[in-house]
């Protein structure tokens, strides 16, 4: 079976070796199983270096503007700062279609998605940084929103 239900996480029903990914690869047709007993979680240093990174990089992206945040920006800084490739731009498309977002919605969508590519060292938003700011999404509205 295969679930995004985080839940089943828990150690007294799953342990990390009793949980695979399967990775497909579209030449070949082939499949690789992956344990999640392979990987290993991310320390909190690390974490705390790449979020400084990505705010070095937010401060000098903005060091013209009044803001120093993704969050901040307005629509006409997202314009200018949020480059989206073609296959990037059908894929947000696709996602405000689906999930009938509001404006505002799909504006977070891509502030976040910014952030996480920032996150990164990217310039550019790519789909897996729009998919992954979609993930955030629906594990809000699916855990947190009353």
């Amino acid at each position: 079976f295969n679930t995004h239900d985080v839940s089943l996480l828990d150690q007294d029903i799953f342990r990390r070796d009793q949980i695979y990914f399967v990775e497909k690869d579209n030449n070949t047709a082939m499949s690789d199983l992956y344990s999640l007993a392979e990987f290993s979680p991310r320390k909190s240093e690390d974490i705390r270096k790449r979020v400084e990174v990505a705010r070095e990089i937010q401060n000098m992206r903005f060091e013209n503007e009044n803001i120093s945040t993704n969050n901040e920006m307005t629509s006409k800084m997202i314009d200018k700062y949020c480059n989206l490739d073609d296959k990037t731009k059908e894929i947000t498309k696709k996602i405000f279609i689906k999930y009938q977002l509001s404006n505002r919605s799909y504006i977070k969508l891509i502030k976040m998605a910014r952030t996480i590519a920032d996150l990164e060292c990217e310039d550019n938003i790519n789909s897996s940084h729009v998919l992954e700011a979609l993930s955030f999404r629906k594990a809000y509205d699916t855990y947190f929103k009353k």
